[in-house]
């Protein structure tokens, strides 16, 4: 018996990347909720095995997405569970069954989702190598849940849609009410995008897949974007302060005006300054090189919030998130100009959706949180184009394309 989860131990995710689809006869599931990139984590595996599914679909939290791609894959037989006032389905299980006649079992905390499989401080129990005695109760529960619960039907999936576009619209109508108050503060950063959106940005992401894909390779960024974090990362070891911000403005986008914004910097430098590496390098000097250092310690460590408290002038959540990506590009994502931009383009107006007055204006949490939706999509549709990079330094990269081409675009600005 091994204890999986966070922070101390592997995740279900890192347990599931392990697994050989070619050993596995049978994969059981029951959840209690799944989401787009919770399914695209385990997608590749069970499309190569035969898959039994049970769900609770509960509007709240479950995405309709994957249980239509469930329903169209020959591999998987899903069914649901519907809460009602008295019973909510909610447990936590994955049996696997080898040709060998040997199974594997997971029980504990984690659902079908990303959050669940990867992100979250989860806690399982996974029992490896059980002979059919030592399975055959789980197995025995879940057939029995199994057999209780009702098919899965496009007709269901199109009605839970629709009250999962109800859900959202009314969690919006929620955040634009305490938008104003000390409530705010205790908002989820998780990101609710409406169908309406998702097939917007699909059909956006498949016009353009094409030329997009071209543009990609013409422009040789698998390695240049590669070249990029390889230099940040060395500078950042050495304390070659103007050499880092220097890549930072010259190669991501971000305006090396960014500084001015700072009044310090404004009074002691003048608004004309950055123009140069030699006013980079007068101007950064007025920061302590120690609060530099600890800057770069609290983004290796993922550590947000240190990083953010330390307020060094003219550097803000723009320029950290670009360090963030370079060293944590699967999860966090880069808000620049480009970005800013892209998220009106394909998610439309952040006030009528978010309740945002602009996408700049938005936390970065929340702000990142819509970068993770949008990447799915991206994945879904187009496709990774350079495993040498992180995935949301890639999406960036999407985002240069259409700044690039936004004079053929209806709509962007």
């Amino acid at each position: 018996m091994e204890l999986i989860g966070k922070p101390e131990t592997k995740t279900l995710w890192d347990l599931i990347n392990s697994l050989n689809p070619d050993d596995i006869e049978e994969i059981c599931i029951a959840t209690a909720y799944i989401n787009r990139k919770g399914f695209n984590f385990i997608k590749k595996l069970i499309e190569k095995v035969n898959t039994k599914i049970v769900v609770c679909l509960d509007p709240s939290v479950t995405d309709w997405e994957p249980l239509q791609d469930m329903i169209r894959l020959k591999s998987i037989n899903c069914r649901h569970y519907k809460p009602t006032s008295d019973t909510y389905f909610h447990p936590k299980m994955y049996i696997l069954k080898y040709k060998s006649g040997e199974y594997d079992i997971i029980l504990g905390s984690s659902n079908l989702t990303h959050g669940g499989l990867r992100d979250n401080i989860e806690a399982n129990l996974y029992f490896e190598h059980l002979k059919y005695s030592d399975a055959k109760d789980f197995l025995a529960f879940f057939d029995k849940i199994f057999k209780d619960a009702k098919p899965l039907t496009l007709d269901i999936i199109n009605k839970f849609r629709t009250a999962r576009d109800k859900y959202i619209e009314n969690q919006r109508k929620w955040r634009a009410k305490i938008q104003g108050t000390k409530a705010k503060e205790l908002i989820p950063s998780t990101t609710l995008l409406t169908s309406a959106q998702i097939i917007k940005v699909r059909r956006i992401l498949k016009k353009e897949k094409g030329k997009y894909i071209d543009w990609f390779k013409k422009e040789n960024h698998c390695v240049n974007r590669k070249r990029h974090i390889d230099n940040i990362k060395r500078y950042a070891s050495k304390g070659d302060w103007k050499k880092l911000f220097d890549e930072v403005w010259s190669v991501s986008g971000l305006r090396r005006g960014a500084l001015v914004r700072s009044s310090v910097f404004v009074k002691k430098c003048g608004r004309t300054a950055f123009v140069t590496k030699k006013e980079i390098s007068q101007c950064l000097a007025r920061i302590n090189e120690n609060n530099l250092r600890d800057w770069i310690s609290y983004i290796q460590r993922k550590d947000w919030n240190g990083a953010s408290r330390l307020s060094l002038h003219g550097i803000g959540e723009k320029i950290q998130s670009e360090l963030f990506c370079v060293y944590h590009g699967d999860e966090y994502g880069i808000k620049n100009d480009k970005s800013i931009r892209a998220l009106k383009y394909l998610l439309g107006d952040p006030k009528d959706n978010f309740s945002y007055k602009s996408y700049d204006s938005m936390p970065y949490s929340y702000f990142n949180s819509l970068l993770n939706e949008l990447v799915q999509l991206y994945l879904e549709v187009i496709g990774r184009q350079c495993n040498n990079i992180p995935i949301l330094l890639e999406l960036d990269a999407f985002f240069w394309y259409l700044y690039e081409n936004r004079k053929r675009l209806n709509g962007y600005e």
